[in-house]
């Protein structure tokens, strides 16, 4: 489920945004120990979660071809 937003070349790709981790593996992955480590040493801080966003492209549908 997401929302279309049109590219340069009119094809349609898809986005969907949240800001909760949830329990899937997207969410796992923001609460990965070495993922979260990893991310302070290279921000110099703490992290934190503020919101995703995963862009879903169909086959031949969106992005330059």
């Amino acid at each position: 489920f997401g929302y279309g937003i049109p590219d340069a070349s009119g094809r349609m790709p898809r986005m969907v945004l949240w800001n909760t981790p949830g329990d899937d593996v997207t969410g796992m992955i923001c609460r990965c120990e070495k993922v979260v480590r990893t991310a302070e040493q290279l921000l110099g801080g703490e992290v934190y979660h503020y919101h995703s966003k995963m862009v879903m492209k169909e086959p031949l549908i969106g992005g330059k071809q």
